[in-house]
């Protein structure tokens, strides 16, 4: 692997290499690459249309589960 590669690069590639693959089990719900994939997207366009650009930071209160 690229040393330049970055979190989001292999994200992105396991997402297009096996799409349809279990990317996280929880109980009975199953989400796949392309599940989180297509979530991560709508996460950075929600970021960007709140006015935030690239190399800035955000924090994040979750819950611990998926």
């Amino acid at each position: 692997m690229d040393a330049g590669w970055t979190f989001a690069d292999v994200w992105e590639t396991a997402a297009h290499l096996r799409p349809t693959a279990c990317a996280q089990v929880c109980g009975p719900r199953r989400l796949t690459w392309q599940d989180f994939h297509r979530r991560a997207d709508g996460l950075a366009s929600a970021l960007v249309a709140a006015g935030l650009s690239r190399q800035d930071k955000v924090g994040l209160y979750l819950q611990n589960g998926p």
